[in-house]
């Protein structure tokens, strides 16, 4: 199996924000999964993170292809991004010199090693721009999640005290 990323452009995330899904299909080596149409709250969030800070824009929402051969072109099976630039003021109660990262892979993709592929992929990429750590914030109740980070050897973070968000466990890995 190999996986490709497309780091989406702001023009690409301003066209999936506002549904233009002809616009954005246009622009990129497959279609865009159905499934991942409603994701343009996401792309929103990022467009604006973007215009707020442009050194997002390297860290900023990329789509997961898969290359089944050569002759046919990549499909498009999920999504995957960091939550902001390196090191944010949030995360360093947690840990200092990291970056959250989340992704999504569409329902059919699920359970063939993309996610676990595509997060050491990306905390490939932090490792090699001098990013420490990476971390994962999970709902509690996404029980598949919260398993492939531990199959991942991710860390569970347990402090009651500290959290990103309600009703999420955060769990943290080294950079390698």
């Amino acid at each position: 199996m190999t996986l490709s990323y497309l780091l989406l452009t702001p023009e690409q995330l301003k066209s999936w924000a506002n549904k233009d899904f002809i616009t954005l299909s246009s622009s990129l080596p497959s279609p865009l999964p159905k499934e991942l149409e409603d994701f343009d709250w996401l792309a929103r969030l990022r467009l604006n993170q973007i215009l707020m800070d442009a050194r997002y824009q390297a860290w900023s929402l990329r789509l997961i292809y898969i290359h089944q051969t050569d002759l046919e072109p990549p499909t498009s099976v999920g999504l995957i991004g960091f939550h902001s630039p390196p090191n944010p003021q949030y995360l360093r109660p947690i840990l200092n010199n990291a970056i959250e990262l989340g992704y999504h892979i569409v329902k059919n993709k699920r359970r063939h090693g993309i996610a676990s592929q595509a997060i050491n992929d990306m905390m490939q990429l932090a490792a090699e721009d001098g990013v420490n750590f990476t971390v994962l914030s999970i709902s509690f109740a996404n029980i598949a999640s919260q398993s492939l980070a531990k199959k991942l050897s991710f860390t569970h973070f347990n402090n009651k005290e500290v959290y990103i968000e309600k009703n999420e466990s955060v769990f943290y890995k080294k950079n390698s």
